[in-house]
């Protein structure tokens, strides 16, 4: 999983910093950080309902949480995100849920 979510975020962060001298939006690009932010609670989640270590719940903790927060503060300072296009957001980054979970569903079956 954690490869298909590199490859994807990856490559969106590619596209948006190629398209920044346009004056493309960062749409898409905000939904992936949503997504990845959002799967820290995930994890924190297992952690809980499992009463048992969950893989990446130190890393999310202390590495994934800070720098989602302080990438989305230096967005809104630097005025390329504003609260529109964060609520914008939020269904792109639903719809990119199921698309992780079938990468994930993939890899666990190549690797079988």
């Amino acid at each position: 999983m954690i490869a298909w979510i590199l490859l994807i975020i990856s490559f969106i962060t590619f596209i948006t910093a190629y398209l920044l001298p346009t004056g493309e939006n960062f749409l898409l690009y905000t939904a992936a950080l949503n997504v990845f932010l959002l799967q820290v609670f995930s994890h924190i989640g297992q952690t809980i309902i499992f009463r048992g270590y969950s893989p990446d719940v130190i890393t999310g903790i202390f590495m994934v949480i800070p720098y989602s927060l302080l990438t989305y503060y230096h967005l809104f300072e630097l005025s390329l995100i504003d609260r529109h296009l964060l609520f914008e957001s939020i269904p792109i980054s639903i719809l990119m849920v199921p698309i992780f979970l079938i990468g994930n569903l993939l890899g666990s079956r190549l690797i079988r």
